[in-house]
């Protein structure tokens, strides 16, 4: 990968409670971590994946 260029990256989100939670926010402390939803409801038992657009600008290592 090279700076500039995006990659999508799934990150898995399981609900393994008799009920359904609700996601308000999500949220990275790197700016080129940026989720495809800030909102999302994850049906009880059951999971979501969340796309995760990440723009690196240089060659550094970078952590979410």
């Amino acid at each position: 990968m090279t700076p500039a260029e995006t990659a999508l990256l799934p990150v898995t989100i399981d609900n393994p409670i008799g009920a359904d939670v609700t996601i308000t926010s999500i949220a990275s402390s790197n700016s080129r971590f940026v989720p495809e939803c800030n909102s999302c409801v994850v049906l009880a038992g059951g999971s979501m994946d969340v796309m995760i657009a990440f723009t690196p600008t240089d060659f550094s290592r970078q952590e979410a």
